[in-house]
């Protein structure tokens, strides 16, 4: 711990390691990661370029060093520079490259604790020799966070943005579970980087959410405050086979209203709960299918860069359950090109899909969807109940009866005991099988 910096040396060198480390530090009670990377070796750095591309995505700034030879020939166009410029075109804004270790350092303590001299740090990570990443977790004092001054209150007001006072997250997510701050509803996209630049200058820490359906947020008074899109009307706007769907939209309504047109190739996900835009954050799939396979366009604000920004379809890197979205990102709407298809043939799916859903998840019950990622080749679930999980309960946290990979809260279950759940299961995954499983659900600690 160095000025209330909590610096950890890493040697992972391999994207997975990477994403791993990063996707734990989230769910940790970190306000920022600060990421300083050195690849490890032409070679490897060439062959695994495009999963590097998308490997940081959960830092918020990340400084690469030119790459540790460990005896190899330079091979052309294989730059750590170069790496920086394919990270930033992949969507992570916030990107830097320098050729030293103390330049990085120097700067990334800049960012975490502006005013403090360089040397103090540089002499707390330099100990170890050549090792590939440092993550600088930034932990500040916890405060409640409230929006009390009459300025800003009157600033918001003045942007047509809506001030709730002490919103219950628990009301706001399907796991029923959250604690309390003021939330914010934004009614025009063109108002966010006014909004933000004034929550910036009085040092106020925020959230974007959306529907609530894949989260789960601490409990008690929450440090930040919420940011929320309110819904327009009309939400959907056709034209030909193409549908321009705003972010608030929500995802099953919008997918009943282009069936209606004519429009399927969604089929799959009627049933997934939330907002458009959430599902285009993780690339929400079911049943063979997932949302990016249709996107064509998408306008977003870019946390980076405080800027609107709209990409094109095939600037988007879109994986099972993962995009290349920075994740301070907020999704604004989205240009969809769907097949066209027979209403009846749509509703026949619908229908398949439902019964589907209706035999094997706990659709009566609070719960945030499926917890765990399935590993390559394999399905959460399945070891999960393989193992006898199945009603294992921490509080009035527990693993649904009816599918393994749900769990639920069956009472008034608190994000404590939903961590504690997830853990337990995720560390006998971990001793039975050998894998470590990945969240799915997105962890906002307290």
């Amino acid at each position: 711990m160095v000025n209330e910096i909590t610096v950890v040396d890493d040697y992972g060198h391999h994207p997975v390691e990477i994403r791993a480390t990063l996707e734990a530090a989230r769910g940790c009670k970190f306000n920022r990661l600060l990421v300083l990377f050195q690849p490890h070796r032409y070679s490897r750095t060439q062959h695994l370029w495009d999963e590097f591309c998308r490997a940081f995505n959960q830092a918020d700034i990340l400084v690469l060093l030119d790459i540790y030879a460990a005896s190899e020939a330079p091979i052309p166009g294989v730059t750590s520079e170069a790496l920086a410029t394919a990270i930033r075109k992949a969507g992570h804004k916030n990107v830097h490259y320098f050729r030293s270790m103390q330049e990085g350092i120097e700067y990334l303590l800049k960012q975490a604790c502006p005013g403090t001299p360089s040397l103090r740090l540089a002499r707390a990570t330099s100990a170890a020799p050549a090792v590939n990443s440092w993550f600088c977790w930034e932990r500040r004092i916890r405060r409640r966070m409230r929006i009390s001054d009459p300025i800003i209150v009157a600033t918001l007001a003045e942007m047509n943005v809506e001030l709730q006072h002490g919103a219950a997250l628990a009301d706001l997510t399907s796991l029923g579970i959250g604690g309390t701050t003021d939330l914010l509803r934004i009614r025009k996209h063109e108002s966010l980087p006014g909004l933000l630049k004034l929550l910036d200058a009085n040092d106020v820490q925020h959230k974007f959410l959306g529907g609530g359906s894949n989260l789960l947020v601490g409990d008690g008074e929450l440090p930040w405050v919420v940011l929320q899109l309110v819904r327009p009307e009309p939400d959907v706007v056709l034209d030909g086979s193409f549908a321009r769907v705003d972010a608030a939209a929500d995802l099953g309504r919008m997918i009943t209203f282009c069936a209606k047109h004519d429009l399927g190739g969604m089929e799959g996900l009627i049933g997934v709960p939330g907002t458009v835009g959430g599902a285009l954050r993780m690339n929400a799939g079911a049943y063979g299918m997932q949302i990016g396979s249709y996107v064509r366009e998408v306008k977003l604000y870019r946390a980076a860069s405080r800027t609107l920004e709209t990409l094109r379809g095939d600037q988007i890197s879109f994986e099972y359950r993962h995009t290349s979205f920075a994740p301070d990102d907020m999704m604004l709407s989205v240009i969809l090109e769907l097949p066209s298809k027979p209403f009846k043939l749509i509703l026949e799916g619908i229908r398949i899909c439902n019964e589907k859903r209706r035999s094997s998840q706990p659709l009566g019950q609070k719960s945030a969807g499926c917890i765990f990622k399935n590993p390559p080749g394999a399905s959460a679930g399945r070891m999960i109940d393989e193992l006898g999980l199945k009603g294992l309960s921490v509080g009035d946290a527990r693993v649904s009866d009816r599918h393994a990979n749900f769990f639920v809260n069956a009472g008034h279950a608190s994000a404590t005991d939903m961590l504690r759940l997830i853990a337990d299961v995720r560390e006998r995954v971990q001793k039975n099988y050998g894998v470590e499983l990945e969240n799915e659900v997105v962890v906002w600690n307290a």
